[in-house]
């Protein structure tokens, strides 16, 4: 049997706020297409000059946004559950929670048994993080998969905090509903504070992959009084679907990992056809989730260049600006692949890109399209960062975010 590794979305951000500023910057991206060869504008809004902004805004005097929005994606959690027997419940009632596959609540008949939309409603900053009141939100409320509250298993009660734990919230002796807690410190101290009192089922498995990030961006909107307060910075991707629950802080459309969810899938389990040229199907796809994916150039830029500089080496001396100003899809989006899940389908790109060398680059990049969505409804997943040499002691040796034209446009889950 597969053990299921479940794994939440953590978005941070003003949703209608988002939207407005998105489609602000569309309106600007359109004025610049129609207007650029009568007044010499460049590719793309944040390339836009001064000058050339103000004559976009005489054209067309309503708000224009000349640079994508923040996007509201903060990162995702993965999770690895203690497979002890006595958790079995416990376990059971979190990924059901997280797949959303046991209907309507009893006690609130109109409220899902789903972590989606569900916020984190309290935040204590470098402490904990607390959501999951599937039907209140405020953490007044909760219910879990068996009708209300549920015991306390005792081996999760031995188990000891630590920085990225995951425990189940509760307002006394055995009264688990769907509400839990991860913790965001190390802290052996304030950490002592819960062994013994809350049940610890599960560990965050991605904090060396951007999981201590997420749970940083988490503590930072810590308000005083315990309510998250508004971010002035997200991270990652871009929502695409369901509805930022008050304040700030939200779960998107949690899943469980069973071995052929979208996310965790491998290329095995998928029907991928071969490498082709785009269709204006595939081009419109990416044009609409270029924002986050221009984002997430910029992004991953700088924090390869904090502790591995060699990842994007092959475009050092070319400016964000240039490189992704650069980047025409209609020109540079030359090869794409496809497959399907019962999640959704997968879409692979492979986009020309500005080098330091004589030969050409291409970065490989992944977007989905959630089932059950609009038809416009894609999302950026990630960019292929290729570690794939390795010396001695395992340590990767090569790092290559941008690729040559002869690397295979292959399926990969960064």
């Amino acid at each position: 049997m597969t053990t299921p590794i479940p794994f939440l979305d953590i978005c941070i951000g003003d949703e209608g706020s988002h939207n407005d500023q998105l489609t602000s910057y569309k309106l600007a991206c359109e004025l610049v297409t129609k207007n650029a060869k009568i007044y010499g504008l460049p590719e793309r809004p944040e390339l836009l000059s001064d000058e050339q902004r103000e004559i976009l805004l005489e054209i067309h005097p309503s708000p224009l946004q000349f640079a994508p929005p923040a996007p509201l994606l903060a990162g995702r959690l993965e999770f690895t559950l203690d497979p002890a027997a006595g958790l079995s419940k416990t376990r059971d009632n979190f990924v059901s929670l997280c797949k959303g596959d046991k209907g309507m609540c009893k006690n609130a008949p109109n409220k899902a048994l789903h972590y989606k939309n569900a916020p984190i409603h309290r935040v204590v900053k470098d402490f904990v993080a607390q959501g999951g009141d599937i039907t209140r939100g405020d953490g007044s409320g909760g219910e879990s998969i068996y009708g209300g509250k549920f015991a306390d298993a005792k081996e999760g009660l031995k188990n000891k905090f630590k920085l990225g734990s995951l425990g189940m919230a509760n307002s006394g002796k055995n009264s688990n509903s769907s509400q839990f807690f991860i913790t965001l410190t190390d802290n052996e101290a304030a950490l002592a504070k819960l062994n013994g009192k809350f049940v610890c089922f599960g560990q965050v498995r991605n904090l060396d992959e951007g999981g201590v990030d997420v749970l940083r961006r988490m503590s930072e909107v810590g308000g005083k009084d315990e309510k998250p307060t508004q971010s002035q910075g997200v991270l990652s991707q871009l929502i695409t679907q369901g509805r930022i629950v008050s304040p700030i802080l939200s779960l998107r459309t949690p899943l469980s990992t069973v071995p052929d969810a979208l996310t965790m899938a491998s290329e095995e389990q998928i029907a991928f056809n071969d490498p082709h040229k785009p269709h204006p199907n595939s081009i419109e796809a990416f044009t609409i989730a270029w924002p986050d994916i221009s984002n997430a150039i910029t992004r991953s830029r700088r924090d390869w260049d904090g502790h591995e500089p060699r990842m994007w080496s092959r475009a050092s001396g070319i400016s964000d600006d240039q490189l992704i100003g650069g980047i025409d899809l209609d020109r540079d989006l030359v090869l794409v692949r496809s497959g399907e899940t019962t999640y959704g389908i997968i879409l692979l790109g492979k986009i020309k890109v500005g080098t330091n060398d004589d030969k050409e680059g291409f970065i490989h990049v992944r977007i989905h399209h959630p089932a059950g969505t609009g038809a416009k409804n894609w999302t950026f997943h990630s960019i292929w960062t290729d570690e794939g040499t390795r010396d001695v002691n395992g340590k990767a040796s090569t790092y290559n975010a941008i690729q040559w034209e002869d690397t295979p446009l292959e399926f990969f889950n960064e």
